[in-house]
């Protein structure tokens, strides 16, 4: 193999790669609230600050605590329609001065992370490239702000034949997050990520027996499927020897589109209500960790410039993978007849996700998507001016920490049998390293946060009930001046073929990010 098929193999695969960690960041999440979601789901919890696992006495117990699928009446159905609201600005600063040069003027120690300015470069009238420092200016400042769908679909049937304390349900929920962000394509942040499309949904089961007036258990089975389109752009070339190849100019981007889905990503949550006290109400939940396989294809739009003829082959041989930590919730509720108070507190190991992995999947010989592969190569190569060569495995370093988060809620009567209001606030630890240096605008909303919302209740009469309800959630500035989330590759080598200079960082600069959460739901009971 040629050093420059060599070249290209290593950019490419790394190029796929953190197309496909941004697809991984924008996948489902499988009931959780923490760093890569927001929380939470359902109207009543959000007015009451998603401090809901030991009251837990809707259908929405499905999410929170399915030991409170026990309280239910003998039939009731649950929609709950929440309407998220997304606002993002990014600022991006530096990361294209080097840092050291060699006795030749060539960058030979990296590029400064701190510089505040896109580089000026341009052609002179010998057709040369060049660069005037004192032409620089900042990077344009990107935005977006949409609003994406949070349904949740619960219906619950208490009192199976003879077994009055036992209740099984059905459940539709999707993912506490956003799944349609977009910028702009030719943006600064384009190398992180132009746009995503996803639609998930995790069905379920469910089973709760009320085995005395002390003590409830329950149990939910969830099977999720995803489907997930990623598009984002990556460098072909970046040579600190070349002014023009080593920065950004748009005539040097490729672009890299992700297509991958998982029809089965299985998890479950269980969970316990405990009544020692008619005053007193304890709750714990307990969610199981998930496994997302996605598998798919990955197209490849080479720039016009590229002299490489460059092109990705193969179906169905990309598998991203990515694993969801356990989460544990427990609350203690203070119950009056006219207002309850409770207190939640909610872990997620999220230390346990030190990375996304991203595998090309492994052909029995002469299937490789139309080429001829090695047994045991990737299905999916590329095809260069020095022939096809396989993609590489990458594994996207994402460093998390665990996060705790504390949720304060309380439901008070306005017109007792008829009215109900609600009030609640929580606060959460962010996901991100302490320096944030993983940050980027995958998912930006995993920093540390505060979260106050409030809401309304009317019965209609006893079968009916109507709810609305509303959070804002803060999510204080980031300035990453540290970040580690480069041009998709490291093109760059010496003769032995190893990396000497990474591409440009990518994740510098003022991250903003806001949260609106409106819901409405309807209880049907009968």
């Amino acid at each position: 193999m040629t050093e420059a098929s060599t070249s290209f193999r290593r950019l490419a695969g790394r190029a796929v790669a953190f197309a496909a960690a941004a697809a991984a960041l924008a996948g489902p999440r499988p009931a959780v609230a923490g760093g890569l979601e927001f929380p939470d789901l359902g109207t009543v919890a959000i007015g009451r600050g998603t401090a809901f696992v030991a009251k837990a006495d809707t259908p929405l117990a499905f999410y929170y605590n399915p030991a409170g699928l026990s309280k239910q009446p003998r039939g009731s159905i649950l929609l709950s329609a929440n309407l998220v609201h997304l606002s993002v600005g990014y600022q991006r600063t530096g990361s294209d001065r080097c840092l050291i040069e060699d006795d030749s003027g060539n960058c030979v120690g990296g590029f400064d992370p701190a510089m505040d300015y896109s580089m000026t470069r341009g052609v002179d009238e010998d057709g040369n490239p060049f660069f005037d420092p004192s032409a620089t200016r900042p990077y344009d400042k990107v935005s977006f702000s949409g609003i994406g769908p949070a349904p949740v679909l619960v219906a619950n049937w208490t009192g199976i034949g003879k077994a009055k304390g036992l209740s099984l349900s059905v459940g539709l929920l999707p993912p506490s997050s956003f799944g349609t962000p977009k910028y702009p394509h030719d943006g600064p942040q384009r190398y992180m990520l132009q746009e995503a499309h996803i639609l998930a949904l995790f069905p379920g089961i469910g089973i709760a027996y009320n085995v005395n007036r002390y003590f409830q258990i329950g149990a939910v089975f969830l099977s999720g499927m995803t489907f997930v389109e990623v598009q984002q752009a990556a460098r072909l070339s970046v040579n600190p020897n070349n002014m023009l190849t080593r920065n950004e100019d748009i005539g040097g981007d490729a672009a890299f589109k992700l297509h991958v889905k998982d029809l089965f990503i299985p998890t479950g949550i269980v969970g316990i209500l405990s009544n020692p006290a008619d005053f007193l109400e304890l709750g714990l939940s307990v969610k199981m960790p998930a496994m997302i396989k996605a598998r798919g294809t990955v197209e490849l739009t080479p720039p016009v410039s590229e002299e490489q003829d460059a092109e990705i082959t193969g179906d169905d041989t990309v598998e991203l993978r990515q694993h969801f930590p356990w989460v544990v919730r427990a609350g203690v509720r203070y119950i009056h007849r006219y207002f309850d108070v409770e207190a939640d507190f909610v872990y997620e190991n999220w230390s346990s996700l030190e990375a996304f992995e991203v595998d090309f999947v492994t052909c029995p010989s002469g299937k490789g998507g139309g080429l001829s592969a090695e047994e045991g190569e990737p299905c999916t190569q590329v095809m260069t001016a020095g022939g096809p060569v396989p993609l590489d495995d990458a594994k996207i370093p994402k460093n998390y920490r665990d996060t705790y988060s504390v949720r304060l809620g309380s439901d008070f009567a306005l017109w007792p049998g008829h009215l109900t209001g609600r009030v609640g606030a929580f606060y959460q630890t962010s996901t991100f390293p302490k320096n944030y240096d993983t940050m980027n605008l995958d998912f930006p909303f995993g920093g540390e946060q505060v979260g106050v919302g409030g809401g309304l209740t009317w019965r209609v009469n006893q079968h009916f009930d109507l709810t609305a309800g509303y959070q804002h959630v803060f999510q204080r500035k980031v300035q990453v001046t540290q970040g580690i989330v480069q041009q998709a590759t490291n093109l760059v080598t010496d003769p032995n073929g190893e990396d000497v200079s990474p591409g440009n960082t990518v994740n510098n600069g003022e991250y903003e990010v806001a949260l609106n959460l409106f819901g409405l739901s309807f209880l049907g009971r009968f």
